[in-house]
């Protein structure tokens, strides 16, 4: 029997040393890779590690070439990389931040009050104590007790002056003075009064024919004539109107309106100072 000897060169033994250069894994034979295959594993390693720090990951490049269309030929995969890593890189390049910051907005400043009235505010007072707020420029503006030509109700009306206020505001919305009423003027609105009158004694036999329970107390024209208003009064909460309004139309020619003079609580109408019976 013959003594045993030592081989020249012991067996190679696998170690798990997750720190190794060694292409060996645990399914794999258990001898170590040569020197020369260390080295391609650690080329790959690095390449695979440039790789990572591209744009786009490993994976989706894959994925990208992996749903290419197969329209024509399949263009080389070098090509197709170079393709999406430019794509990529252009996409993030255009989302960075830009170079200048944006600048700060100005600074809102606030509207200075103006030290001057810009209008006044006039209140007007018509007949039978009818009163409204009208605006007047600064320039050839009325004073208390002068009768001027104001904005009405779908054409011009007349009254006299009551009050004057200022107004410092930049905006003045509201119904406007036409101009302060001439001698032509005070003759035309004088002339109403006997045509309001005529107007009192027709309507009154309207109300009668219709028999309606109102009690007309007063007609008022606008001083263009084109509306007629009736003052009333009643003890009934919904009076049927139609019929007269329909009478007075074909009788006057104009624009009918009727006001309730002494509305109850919560009850439409302008109630007047003044009733005339």
């Amino acid at each position: 029997m013959s003594a045993y000897t030592s081989p020249a060169t012991p067996p190679a033994f696998y170690t798990h040393d997750p720190y190794a250069t060694c292409a060996v894994t645990p399914g794999s034979s258990p001898s170590c890779a040569p020197a020369s295959d260390q080295q391609d594993v650690q080329t790959s390693l690095s390449t695979q590690s440039a790789s990572s720090l591209s744009p786009m990951s490993s994976y989706s490049q894959g994925f990208v070439i992996n749903n290419l269309p197969a329209i024509g030929a399949t263009p080389a995969v070098s090509e197709v990389m170079s393709s999406v890593v430019s794509i990529t890189s252009e996409s993030v390049a255009s989302c960075s931040a830009p170079s200048t910051p944006p600048s700060r907005p100005a600074k809102m400043t606030k509207l200075k009050t103006p030290t001057e009235p810009t209008a006044y505010t006039l209140k007007v007072q018509f007949k039978y104590g009818r009163k409204s707020d009208f605006l007047s420029e600064v320039d050839g503006c009325a004073n208390v007790g002068d009768h001027i030509v104001v904005e009405g109700d779908r054409g011009i009306d007349l009254g006299v002056v009551i009050d004057k206020k200022p107004r410092f505001s930049a905006n003045n919305p509201g119904s406007k003075v036409k101009r302060i009423a001439t001698a032509a003027d005070m003759e035309q609105w004088k002339s109403c009064d006997a045509a309001e009158e005529e107007a009192l004694k027709k309507t009154r036999k309207l109300v009668q024919k219709h028999r309606l329970p109102i009690v007309v107390h007063m007609a008022e024209y606008q001083f263009d004539k084109k509306k007629l208003t009736f003052h009333y009064s009643t003890q009934a909460s919904h009076p049927d109107f139609r019929a007269l309004l329909r009478a007075s139309y074909r009788t006057f020619r104009c624009r009918i309106w009727l006001n309730n003079c002494k509305p109850k609580k919560n009850a439409p109408g302008i109630a007047l100072d003044v009733v005339r019976s």
